[in-house]
């Protein structure tokens, strides 16, 4: 006996004592730096996002590196080259699998009781049980509310994955529209500089032949080193972004970049109307479809929380005694436990759904003015830069052209004298370039504009990118 008793006791500490083991924890710090040297290893500058937690992707951009990247393409590397797109994808298959679990049912348990050991073990008589099978019915509604609050956070996290897409998306289009738009910026730079440099030759001449001083020559090479001084920037700005747009797609090693557009063709295609916008935006909008889940599934929680004012099954039981009977009737046992809602009807928890439900509706309200406030506020910037490119081309241009007319026909009668002719030729170029700083005033206007909306706005807009395709197409080298 004091044997029986030492092994029950044993075995009930094993049970207990079960349940203490911990999984072992992950620091945050390790795992980064063997992802750091992993990357380092495999050649990786490791600046930006190309860290090693994408290398199929990287090695997705070893087939393109031979032909140039088109802003459609580089949009699909950077995509797969997103550890935060990566991230997010598998939230949403976690999400997924959640609407699975969220339908399953509660597995029954059986119980066996009443095994009279010393009885059996004493005096070798038949030890006797009583085993019972217990399952635990879910209130009605009940699964299909729990899997309607998975879908609901699936939805949810589908919208991240969207938002986050659409947020590369736009990343990558305006660094080719920038690189477009600095190409020609460098362009009109760089007559300007040639323009300066010629004045300051012409003004050197004048030195030696006593027409001018010493402080005219000075004063003509400041400002070609300030021209060059612009060039070099621009030139600087243009190479960090093409380091940059290659560092967010993997930098395929030898890319070309086929930028498409000419900024400088005017007027552009029209943006679509309000109205259209305000439905574009609301239609891409990932917070409005975030919104849109968290109402969902707060309804589907209200229901849960409802049913849990009512009376229902705690559990319900079926057992059979094994136990020596005089009469041949089966000893069959049934049971049940049923929760008596006596002192909580749940109250609580019904306005806390109903109170989440009522802030997921309101936040829907606010996203909505958010969007309208926001695209509303862009078009007008949108239009007050095209308006004022337009207005300036109308000023700027016939000038520049009456200039040029004037000073070939001066040069040609010998009104006017060679540096006086450069002159004029600087101050041109100097025109030009606050051209192309207003246009790039709209370009950054309607990139904002195309983020606000969600994406491209339609085919026909103006986009160095998505639209405008009118210059061509302009294969560059890095």
């Amino acid at each position: 006996m004091v044997a029986l008793t030492r092994s029950v006791v044993f075995a009930t500490s094993l049970l207990v004592t079960s349940a203490c083991w911990s999984p072992p924890e992950t620091r945050g710090v390790d795992e980064a730096l063997a992802i750091y040297r992993r990357g380092a290893r495999a050649g990786e500058s490791l600046e930006g996002n190309r860290l090693a937690a994408a290398p199929e992707a990287r090695r997705a951009t070893a087939d393109v590196s031979d032909r140039p990247l088109t802003v459609d393409g580089a949009i699909e590397l950077a995509k797969r080259n997103s550890a935060r797109l990566a991230e997010l994808s598998r939230r949403v298959a976690a999400a997924d699998a959640a609407v699975e679990a969220a339908g399953q049912r509660s597995n029954p348990n059986i119980r066996v009781t009443n095994v009279r050991l010393a009885r059996a073990i004493d005096r070798g008589e038949d030890p006797g049980a009583t085993p019972r099978v217990r399952f635990t019915p879910e209130r009605p509604g009940e699964v299909a509310a729990r899997e309607a609050e998975a879908r609901a956070a699936g939805r949810s996290a589908r919208a991240e994955v969207r938002a986050e897409e659409l947020a590369i998306e736009a990343e990558v289009r305006w660094y080719f529209d920038d690189i477009v738009l600095l190409d020609v910026e460098i362009a009109a730079a760089e007559r300007m500089a040639e323009a300066r440099r010629k004045i300051a030759a012409q003004t050197r001449e004048q030195l030696e032949t006593a027409t001018t001083t010493a402080v005219d020559v000075s004063l003509a090479d400041l400002h070609v080193v300030d021209a060059a001084a612009h060039v070099a920037e621009r030139r600087s700005r243009r190479a960090l972004l093409v380091e940059a747009l290659l560092d967010r797609i993997g930098r395929p090693p030898g890319a070309r970049l086929e930028l498409e557009g000419n900024p400088s063709a005017w007027p552009p295609a029209p943006l679509p109307s309000e109205q259209a916008l305000m439905e574009m935006a609301l239609e891409r909008s990932s917070r409005v479809a975030d919104a849109a889940a968290r109402i969902d599934g707060a309804s589907a929680r209200l229901h849960r929380e409802q049913a849990q004012r009512w009376p229902w099954f705690r559990f319900v039981e079926v057992g059979y005694e094994f136990e020596r009977s005089n009469t041949n009737v089966p000893l069959w046992t049934v049971g049940a436990g049923v929760e008596l809602p006596i002192f909580s009807a749940n109250g609580g928890g019904i306005r806390q759904a109903e109170a989440s439900k009522g802030a997921a509706k309101k936040q829907l309200e606010a996203e909505v003015e958010r969007i309208v406030r926001d695209v509303r506020a862009r078009l007008r910037e949108a239009n007050a830069a095209a308006a004022l490119v337009t207005e300036y081309r109308k000023i700027a241009l016939p000038a520049l052209e009456q200039a040029s007319t004037a000073t070939d026909r001066a040069l040609e009668s010998g009104g006017i004298g060679t540096l006086r002719a450069l002159t004029i030729e600087e101050r041109r170029r100097h025109i030009e370039i606050e051209l192309f700083r207003l246009v790039r005033q709209y370009r950054m206007a309607v990139d904002a504009l195309r983020r606000a909306v969600g994406g491209p706005l339609v085919a026909s807009v103006s986009s160095a990118s998505d639209g405008g395709r009118r210059g061509g197409q302009q294969p560059v080298q890095r």
